[in-house]
């Protein structure tokens, strides 16, 4: 009864650690697409006064897509672990 007990408390605090661990990493991709969307402005508007290349707004473009492909993905964790921790916990209401 006790080792069943200690068992699912482990078990709370593994789903609960990897929760939070994934919220730090989705509040960084939030932090990396807005620095990329920032460097895509200023890459941009510098081809537009012809100072930087087409190479360069096509790699700001890129790393751009990256980062919003990054966040959408740590946002989908989130998620994952954010159900995980809800069944770990049998915290969803029941009607």
């Amino acid at each position: 009864m006790v080792q069943a007990k200690q068992q699912l408390e482990l078990v709370a605090r593994m789903s609960q650690n990897e929760m939070l661990a994934m919220k730090k990493n989705y509040e960084s991709s939030k932090v990396q697409l807005e620095a990329a969307a920032t460097y895509q402005r200023l890459i941009l508007r510098g081809f537009q006064e012809g100072v930087n290349t087409y190479i360069e707004t096509i790699d700001a473009r890129s790393q751009y897509t990256n980062a919003q492909l990054a966040n959408n993905i740590a946002a989908f964790k989130l998620l994952s672990a954010l159900a995980k921790f809800e069944r770990e916990n049998a915290s969803y209401p029941l009607n």
